[in-house]
């Protein structure tokens, strides 16, 4: 092979330095067109105008707390169930109800906001004949298509895994992108409570044609129950009981205490003849002791006990004296086993007498018995009544409850409201878009590559051709 012959790379084979030289020979008209576009890019940015975004944060809450609740709940200690997202979701699609936004446009007049007319794209020409009043339609289609364009610029979302919705929009002023931000915001706070008021309103109308209806109804049903009462005698005593049912209760413990009178007596007088029987000790009887004969003669045997034993000291069995005292002692004794048996007497008869009172009050109870039966069905018939009067009553008092709680937040500021602004929206000092040198410096990196992506192309198919492989002659 001839030494002057170049060797050139197999077909499969990149020759690198090659490549490198041929972008080493295009730096210059590749950095010229990086600079070109991002010169380009700059210039075109900055003559757009400049949209600035404002955002307002709305927390959607329970307003469930010992301040708010009903009357009847006050004492309900847990907490009712938080908000899932569905209910954020569905406070999302209010926010961007049409008529909330119509709200915005007319409070703030956007319909003639030259900064809004920007906005929505309106020229100057048509911005004239708006304010001449030629060839724009009615007042409603101009509020119409301001709301159209507001909803344009307009973003509502539910911040993740929050109760929180952010509410942005995007002008090309910045205070009338915080404005309009933080009047949607208002205007559905506002429409929280207007809603919830007029929900009052309407639940105080309702509650008081109720009342009134419950109010004579319970009248008449704890009138029915007096008449009732009256007819068929059934008056109550103390703890609402009836006088049949208190009769019956006081005659059962006034036999119940008759028995057991008659049981005592007896069991005392069988004790006094059991220790007659047995010659005993009567003195440690109470029954006894109650005698004041009895005790006198107690005393006196004593004293002939006393003197017989003295004398008998001296004295002998026979002796006159013994003997009188002996006498006088067994006097005393059958005297008071003789008063003994008069108390003996007495127990029996008062047994007697209990006896007889028992079967009196037993005879009573059976007649109060028959009777409390024959009023069985008036009785059932009057708990019937009083149930029914009891009901109306309790539903009155409640119906009269929930009147005051509503009755008292017929005012705005007495209504809680569901939502509230945890941030509102400032006008932003830096803008959404364009962002000047982020674009510039994507456009000029996207041109660079393309440029590379070019020069490197071209070489390797002007290096893949057949002529380009071809040897040189000598």
């Amino acid at each position: 092979m001839s030494p002057s012959r170049k060797t050139y790379p197999a077909d499969d084979d990149i020759d690198l330095a090659t490549l490198g030289a041929a972008l080493w020979r295009a730096k210059g008209w590749i950095l010229g067109l990086v600079i070109g576009a991002g010169l380009i890019t700059f210039i075109g940015l900055s003559m757009m105008r400049p949209l600035y975004t404002s955002e307002a944060r709305i927390l959607i809450q329970n307003e469930d707390s010992v301040f708010t609740r009903p009357t009847g709940e006050q004492g309900r200690s847990e907490p009712r169930s938080s908000l899932d997202e569905q209910a954020v979701q569905s406070q999302v699609q209010v926010l961007t109800s049409r008529d909330l936004i119509l709200q915005v446009v007319k409070d703030l007049d956007l319909v003639n906001n030259e900064a809004f007319a920007k906005d929505a794209g309106e020229t100057l020409l048509g911005r004239l004949t708006k304010r001449l009043g030629l060839g724009r339609g009615s007042p409603e289609s101009q509020e119409e298509r301001a709301a159209n364009a507001l909803a344009g610029h307009l973003d509502v979302f539910q911040l993740s895994k929050s109760s929180v919705i952010a509410v942005e929009y995007t002008s090309g002023d910045p205070r009338l992108a915080a404005e309009i931000a933080n009047k949607l915001a208002d205007v559905y706070i506002g429409w929280q409570r207007t809603a919830k008021i007029e929900q009052t309103k309407d639940a105080t109308v309702w509650l008081d044609d109720q009342i009134k209806a419950l109010r004579k109804a319970t009248a008449e049903s704890e009138e029915a129950v007096e008449t009732f009462k009256a007819s068929e005698g059934l008056y109550a005593g103390s703890n609402n009981v009836t006088l049949n049912e208190q009769q019956l209760s006081e005659l059962n413990s006034q036999l119940i205490l008759a028995g057991a009178q008659e049981s005592e007596a007896r069991a005392r007088a069988k004790l006094i003849k059991q220790m007659l029987a047995d010659n005993g000790d009567i003195d440690a009887t109470p029954e006894v002791l109650k005698s004041q004969l009895i005790i006198n003669l107690i005393e006196q045997r004593v004293t002939v006990q006393r003197a017989l034993a003295e004398l008998s000291a001296t004295l002998l069995p026979s002796h006159p004296r013994i003997q009188q005292l002996r006498s006088e002692l067994a006097d005393v004794r059958a005297q008071i086993r003789d008063e003994a048996q008069k108390v003996v007497r007495s127990l029996e008869n008062e047994a007697q007498v209990a006896a007889a009172r028992e079967a009196s009050l037993r005879e009573s109870l059976n007649t109060a018995k028959s009777k409390s039966a024959g009023l069985g069905d008036s009785e059932i018939k009057l708990r019937a009544l009083e149930r029914e009067a009891k009901a109306n009553r309790d539903l009155l008092e409640s119906y009269l409850a929930r009147y005051r709680d509503a009755s008292a937040r017929h005012d705005m500021g007495a209504v809680p409201s569901q939502a509230v602004i945890v941030s509102r929206a400032h006008a932003s000092v830096l803008p959404s878009f364009p962002k000047r040198g982020p674009l510039t410096l994507l456009v000029m990196a996207a041109t660079a590559l393309l440029a590379l992506a070019y020069t490197l192309a071209r070489e390797l198919i002007g290096t893949a051709s057949p002529q380009s492989r071809r040897e040189p002659r000598a």
